[in-house]
């Protein structure tokens, strides 16, 4: 898969909070980049990959609580596909680059912790989700993981083996090359 084009006018802004880096929080806001490529993988119409989704916003779909941001998106694009903005979920798959979390506050930088829920968001909703954890994820206490990873392939999530951490760390450098910035790149032909 080669990318073509790269707009860099965003498609939609998600607001939220992230940590800022001399304390406190500050507002930041989510791009949902589009690129063209040159082929998706079977039964795919678009490739959704993102990175650093380290922030919490209010969810829709939890009745405007605050949730990590991994939440927010998946729910945002699941509305762009219902208005038909975006391509069916059913055909879109998920690439999820790791660093996940934020601390419900969104107060501390590089903060640790469980991402299942992040997962689950999309698992549930698009084709198929794969990725890698970032060193800020987990996925709970071990018997948590484990019921998770059993779970998840009924959802279609897969973490990825360190064999495709490569091919993941590149695909996430196009949802994140500049300098710690978050994104989300809809990929499609």
């Amino acid at each position: 898969m080669r990318i073509l084009k790269l707009e860099m006018e965003p498609l939609y802004l998600w607001p939220y909070l992230s940590a800022a880096p001399r304390g406190g929080t500050e507002t930041q806001h989510l791009p949902l980049l589009q690129g063209k490529v040159d082929t998706l993988p079977a039964g795919l119409d678009a490739l959704v990959v993102t990175s650093d989704l380290q922030g919490v916003a209010p969810c829709a779909v939890l009745g405007g609580a605050v949730a990590l941001l991994g939440e927010v998106l998946a729910d945002g694009l699941a509305s762009l596909s219902a208005e038909g903005v975006l391509p069916p979920l059913a055909h879109t798959g998920v690439v999820l680059a790791g660093d996940l979390y934020s601390d419900d506050a969104a107060l501390a930088r590089g903060a640790s912790g469980d991402v299942r829920s992040e997962w689950e968001a999309f698992g549930q909703q698009f084709r198929w989700v794969v990725g890698v954890a970032g060193n800020h994820d987990t996925f709970g206490a071990p018997r948590e993981q484990a019921q998770f990873f059993r779970r998840a392939r009924s959802c279609s999530c897969w973490m990825a083996t360190w064999w495709m951490w490569t091919a993941c760390e590149w695909v996430a450098w196009v949802a994140s090359w500049a300098v710690q910035t978050s994104r989300a790149v809809l990929l499609t032909r």
